[in-house]
């Protein structure tokens, strides 16, 4: 195996990643290769061997085809990490990438288009074009305008724009609601694009922004899988357009590098003044990284604004140069945790000499207090000075949320999972940052885990799950998707979770969805998720009519 570093120790370990081995005992042998591998791949990074790997066309070992039609043959409990139908395991995992393949019956997550599509941008006079298909596009996450998505990502893919807050009133003008000019444009490949190659409609996307009245300060064109399979020459066209306009074009390969952004050359420079490198500090402040739209977190701000604690700058998932000049004036930085913004901390901040902070994030009542208290303290606020600002603000929300959670009682939720999404659920930082579990059994939820196990048994789903599970949650097993539609048939959850936006799966076995999208941080934010969720239990609609609607898994 070969996994990032943040996903812990394995047997050896470059600075890039980290080599293992599934199965119980390894001879000598497989130890002293792995040390050896270790050796020779030192200088090399996760994504320049991920692109070898995927370039390579023996990567598609037969070794373990699916035994029924159905995709109801597995290689071990979980879903194991063999290969099917000669496609990698991770792949068979994506809903996108593969689809409809023989693990796509029993995958309720899109962990996957989560990870790889995340979103980051910078924000300013910049356009942004994506040489792609609809289908690429439309599995991006939602910006808000209006579109659907395949997905229900998470309210934190939720663009959030520097304001006032941030030092300047409005964004740029090219920023405006209204204006004519896109901020991001698409290619929009079509089939014959395929076979005759779709460089002249990058030529032509890039040609339009000569039009524009107020001409950007960048333009930035991101790679995507068709372009880079067809052999199209995008470098060839961005050298081309920046004779033509003399403006700056940074060009993405993110096939070559999933995390390429822009940020590096742009804050290159920034990071050089000496105002950023010998700022004058701010007592008291802090830098909010990764953390969603001002609406959610506002509250959370006023708390802390009135222990003393002031915001210096907010930046991702937008960054906008002008914001991030400020960075360095605060005391402290304090960084949503998630693991799908490693990379682009690592890239924006991670050259900086400024104390920073992981705490949970703060979703439920929970999580949130503590989050507000290991910024105080990591800022020298008293615990006594923090209980009565906590005791003072508890006075308004215990009444309404204790009503709330007695509305819960005997409402189940459930979650269809495999051994790596046992481990998602187990640690949320490696996922999207939201303990999704945490917060729905403070409300007072039970919880139902179908796990899938090779054998099909109560028991060795309970091994599956492991510590994950608590005092009332019920586990059972399932093998085949004829397990899995009788469980979902007879479980008495009232919904289950999904980040498939259309699920058939639920909704043709009598249950309600919900998804990431539900929770919101802080004490607002968990007040709306339960009484949203209390509504989906409530819907009686799939409960009296999935009858009607056909057979969930086809026979």
């Amino acid at each position: 195996t070969i996994t990032p570093l943040e996903m812990g120790e394995r047997v050896a370990s470059t600075e890039h990643f980290s080599l293992g081995y599934l199965g119980r005992d390894a001879s000598e042998p497989l130890i002293r290769m792995l040390r050896r591998a270790a050796q020779r791949l030192a200088k090399v990074t996760l994504y320049q061997l991920l692109k070898v790997i995927l370039v390579d066309p023996a990567r598609r070992l037969e070794t373990g085809r699916s035994t029924s039609a159905n995709g109801s043959g597995g290689n071990g409990a979980g879903g194991g990490d063999g290969v099917h139908d000669g496609d990698p395991a991770d792949m068979l995992r994506s809903l996108v990438q593969v689809y409809g393949s023989g693990e796509a019956w029993c995958n309720f997550f899109a962990d996957k288009e989560q990870q790889r599509n995340f979103c980051h941008n910078v924000s300013g006079s910049i356009v942004m074009i994506g040489h792609e298909d609809l289908e690429c596009h439309y599995a991006t996450p939602p910006t808000n305008d209006g579109t659907v998505s395949f997905f229900n990502y998470p309210k934190l893919h939720d663009r959030y724009t520097p304001g006032e807050a941030d030092g300047h009133a409005v964004p740029d003008e090219t920023l405006r609601a209204g204006r004519s000019d896109p901020r991001y444009l698409i290619s929009d490949l079509h089939d014959l694009d395929i076979i005759r190659g779709g460089a002249k409609k990058l030529d032509r996307a890039l040609d339009s922004i000569l039009d524009y009245e107020k001409k950007p300060e960048m333009v930035v064109v991101r790679a995507t899988c068709v372009p880079i399979v067809i052999g199209d020459d995008m470098e060839g066209s961005v050298e081309r357009f920046k004779k033509k306009s003399g403006l700056p074009v940074v060009y993405l390969d993110n096939i070559a590098d999933q995390h390429a952004t822009p940020f590096r050359d742009v804050f290159r420079n920034i990071k050089s003044e000496p105002e950023f490198k010998s700022p004058t500090k701010i007592p008291m402040s802090i830098n909010l990284l990764g953390f969603p739209r001002e609406s959610e977190v506002a509250p959370l701000v006023d708390f802390l604004g009135r222990l003393g604690i002031t915001v210096n700058c907010r930046i991702l998932p937008e960054v906008d140069v002008r914001v991030i000049r400020r960075y360095t004036r605060a005391q402290l930085a304090v960084l949503f945790d998630s693991t799908l913004y490693d990379a682009n901390y690592r890239e924006i901040v991670g050259d900086i000499e400024l104390p920073s902070i992981r705490p949970t994030a703060p979703y439920g009542v929970r999580h949130t207090r503590q989050w507000l208290w290991e910024i105080a303290s990591a800022l020298g606020v008293g615990a006594h000075t923090f209980e009565t600002a906590w005791s003072e603000q508890a006075r308004a929300f215990d009444g309404p949320w204790d009503a709330l959670r007695k509305q819960v009682a005997g409402y189940r939720l459930g979650f269809v999972v495999d051994d790596e999404r046992i481990r998602l659920l187990a640690e949320p930082r490696l996922w999207m940052g939201i303990p999704v579990l945490d917060v729905l059994r403070e409300m007072g939820f039970g919880i139902d885990l179908l796990v899938r196990a090779a054998s099909g048994k109560d028991e060795d789903a309970r091994k599956l799950v492991g510590p994950l599970a608590a005092e009332g949650d019920r586990i059972s097993a399932f093998a085949t998707p004829a397990d899995l539609g009788r469980l979902l048939r007879e479980s008495e959850a009232q919904a289950f979770y999904s980040e498939v936006f259309f699920d058939r799966r639920l909704t043709r076995s009598g249950k309600g969805q919900f998804s990431t999208q539900v929770f919101q941080i802080g004490i607002d934010g968990a007040t709306a998720a339960i009484r949203q969720l209390i509504s989906i239990c409530r819907t009686p609609f799939y409960r009296k009519y999935a009858g009607y609607l056909g057979s969930a898994f086809h026979a």
